[in-house]
């Protein structure tokens, strides 16, 4: 976790370290399905164009890891559930896809977790 400036933060960059090497030879059909899905359908960010709100493609780096594709994807859904803009009486063409992404990135999280006993721990403590 990272602390700066009085606030707690997941460290995503140490954790995919960590877990890595493990992560890498997980080989169950429903991780390998999600897999597929996110790294050939990334999913795409909302930003301020023109004063609208629009959906770009995000950049991806060929030459980064598989697996920091992957955390940066989870990440950018992450956003776009919390704090992408809300549907205002309409419904996007892509709403499958929607549930593809988030699907497919709670396989990847549920895997993710169970390579650390620790963060599993700290995860399912309920003193929330």
């Amino acid at each position: 976790m990272d602390n700066s400036h009085g606030y707690i933060k997941a460290d995503w960059k140490k954790f995919t370290k960590i877990i890595e090497e493990n992560f890498n030879s997980a080989k169950k059909q429903e991780l390998k399905v999600a897999l597929e899905y996110l790294l050939h359908n990334p999913p795409k960010k909302q930003v301020l164009k023109a004063g609208r709100l629009v959906w770009e493609k995000i950049s991806i780096q060929l030459n980064d890891k598989e697996i920091d594709r992957l955390r940066n994807s989870i990440v950018t859904i992450r956003n776009n559930l919390f704090h992408g803009g809300k549907f205002r009486g309409t419904i996007t063409k892509e709403i499958s896809r929607n549930y593809m992404l988030l699907e497919s990135s709670i396989v990847i999280l549920n895997e993710r977790l169970n390579l650390n006993t620790t963060v599993k721990e700290n995860f399912l403590e309920r003193n929330w």
